[in-house]
């Protein structure tokens, strides 16, 4: 019954526009997040840093190149009110659920919730969410580029505006912007294109040159800078010119990963279709990234690689599971998940 179930919800999400590929690698995205959030707090060392290396190098670049792909449309016709229904789309599921959880974190006198309600609801919205934040800065400095100029003017635009973030500035999110915006504009850039993760010689080379760095120069990855706050600034490159050459390396290894993953994605879903089934549950990305951290820190630490991935897919079952079944009454669908239109 449950594969009879699957594969009509995947009918359903084909028959409504959606792509299953897209859908299958977002799933395996969201689950690269989940384990690497459950491997830091139960501080599993097993396979490190090969684990670890291998999620950082491309995880949340591929997510900023998928977001960017699916915005180009947006950015491309300069659409104010779609550039305003995608920030609420990200907004109001994580001030929404921050407000549930605060109220749940009070309510049965949970650890952290001493600051009371709003003060809970505010750090969580403020702070649990960094690529939610860090997504919207991206969306709007793109969309704005591109309401300035088009063509080759786009990228000259791009270029200042960056140029201007490298300044050292210490403001909301901005060296997570910094470091994930080139990965936005890189999905902007691939939409309307044709899909090259689907030639086999250019994603198998990425894939194969991925892996190579991932298990060669773990130690780049191990010291080298943060995806999540990367230092790089102007001040940063006059003091030390070698972190512009490593943010590089960086850059180039996040695209050539996710390329890399995406024909992989392609290639198995080409050659067994059964995996479109996977597909409802790439659906559910933003309610499982909004919902799993706040679980995991009521779990107990088991520091074992198995129990690192036991928990990894119930704590990714069990959002699933609730923003399914929330999403089932329409009131809450709205209200909860910000599905207002």
């Amino acid at each position: 019954m449950d594969a009879v179930r699957q594969s009509c919800e995947t009918a359903l999400l084909q028959k409504a526009g959606r792509v299953p590929f897209w859908d299958v690698l977002k799933f395996f995205a969201i689950l690269l997040v989940v384990y690497g959030h459950v491997s830091g707090a139960f501080g599993c060392k097993v396979l490190e840093p090969y684990i670890s290396n291998f999620r950082v190098g491309m995880n949340m670049p591929l997510f900023f190149i998928i977001s960017g792909y699916f915005a180009a449309k947006t950015i491309e016709r300069g659409d104010w009110r779609k550039l305003g229904r995608h920030l609420v789309g990200y907004f109001w599921p994580l001030a929404a659920v921050s407000v549930v959880f605060a109220a749940l974190s009070v309510l049965f006198h949970v650890e952290g919730s001493g600051c009371g309600f709003i003060g809970y609801t505010g750090r969580r919205f403020l702070f649990a969410g960094w690529f939610l934040w860090c997504l919207a800065i991206c969306f709007v400095i793109t969309f704005l580029c591109r309401r300035v100029a088009s063509g080759w003017k786009f990228y000259l635009a791009f270029c200042i505006t960056y140029g201007i973030l490298l300044v050292d500035i210490h403001v909301w999110y901005i060296g997570s912007a910094r470091a994930m915006l080139p990965f936005f504009v890189v999905g902007v850039v691939l939409s309307g294109r044709k899909p090259i993760w689907k030639e086999w010689r250019i994603g198998a080379s990425c894939l194969v040159a991925y892996m190579a760095v991932v298990f060669l120069q773990g130690d780049i990855w191990k010291n080298g800078l943060s995806f999540y706050n990367s230092p790089i600034s102007w001040m940063a490159i006059v003091k030390d010119p070698e972190v512009m050459g490593l943010a590089a390396a960086r850059f180039v290894n996040g695209i050539i990963g996710s390329i890399g993953i995406c024909w992989a994605v392609h290639y198995l879903l080409s050659k067994c279709k059964t995996l479109e089934v996977l597909a409802p549950l790439g659906t559910t990305t933003l309610g499982v990234y909004i919902l799993h951290q706040w679980i995991l820190a009521r779990v107990p630490v088991y520091s074992c690689l198995l129990a690192t991935i036991v928990v990894t897919f119930l704590l990714f079952i069990v959002c699933h599971m609730v923003v399914f079944w929330t999403k089932r009454v329409p009131l809450i669908r709205r209200w909860l998940w910000g599905e207002l239109w």
